[in-house]
């Protein structure tokens, strides 16, 4: 080999390099998928949530803080709401979000009209889903506390723009906007997971979902917002839910036990008995 030529290959080869190191040849989409499966293999983070939806007709909020257990796929945190009817706004619980599980400890005011002698309510959004004439939308916003919906998401990133450097909760981060196609995460997924994607592409007015997500040097994913359009039930309109996640911290402890059966009061036949009596008029 020619000097030249041994020239020219080391040449090729040193930029070649550059190139991988610096990222030139990992487009954004790429970069926002990965970041899925990366934060995912951290296995807890704290967690910030806030959720925003008027299925209800009136804008409905939750918002709170706590813990996220990945493999688990469970939240337990604090959250307040406000806008349920019946309920004081500022209204605090303690939940825990568990797949199609949602228990809660409703704290001070907010206990007051249940007047339930178990410290938790538990709801099965599975049964609820059976029940005619069952209006769930508030009730479905707190099952949106779960992150684990975003990691479904990514395999279905198909396009994503670079929007700029910035800080989340201290932490440095570039900003993507990105646009996720349903059809194509489920292709992706199995089980469980295939079956809560499929749910959503029942329940929403388009496949596509737009995204915004901020990720830190290090490829996780710190941030994630995204806003869909959900069918309305019984002729209703279609409805807006925003959600926001936030992982200040990865490695935190998460609880993952659920509370004693004696200690929980199952509200599926209430709110069978509440769906009754509107039909009912």
């Amino acid at each position: 080999m020619s000097r030249r030529r041994r020239h020219t290959l080391l040449i090729t080869m040193v930029c070649a390099s550059a190139l991988a190191a610096c990222g030139g040849s990992t487009s954004p989409a790429a970069v926002v998928r990965g970041a899925g499966a990366k934060t995912e293999a951290q296995r807890t983070a704290t967690l910030n949530f806030a959720i925003t939806s008027n299925a209800s007709g009136a804008p409905v909020t939750s918002d709170g803080t706590g813990a996220t257990d990945f493999s688990a796929k469970l939240v337990r945190g604090t959250f307040t709401v406000n806008g349920v009817p019946g309920v004081p706004d500022g209204a605090k619980a303690d939940g825990i979000v568990t797949g199609q599980l949602i228990y809660a400890q409703l704290l001070g005011s907010a206990a007051h009209p249940l007047g339930l002698k178990q410290d938790w309510i538990k709801v099965d959004l599975r049964q609820l889903a059976n029940i005619p004439g069952l209006d769930l939308g508030t009730i479905t916003q707190a099952g949106a506390i779960n992150p684990h919906v975003v990691f479904l998401f990514a395999g279905g990133v198909t396009s994503a723009t670079k929007v700029g450097d910035e800080t989340v909760n201290g932490t440095k981060v570039t900003h993507y906007k990105a646009t996720v196609d349903l059809n194509q995460a489920v292709k992706t997924l199995s089980g469980d997971d295939a079956t809560l994607i499929n749910k959503d592409l029942a329940s929403y007015t388009s496949a596509t979902v737009p995204e915004d997500v901020w990720i830190d040097a290090t490829g996780l994913m710190r941030k994630v917002t995204f806003s869909v359009s959900v069918n309305g039930g019984a002729g209703k309109t279609p409805s807006t839910q925003t959600v926001s996640y936030e992982f200040p911290a990865f490695g935190a402890a998460v609880d993952t036990s659920l509370p004693p059966a004696t200690d929980t009061a199952d509200l599926t036949d209430v709110l069978a008995k509440v769906a009754g009596q509107q039909a009912g008029g």
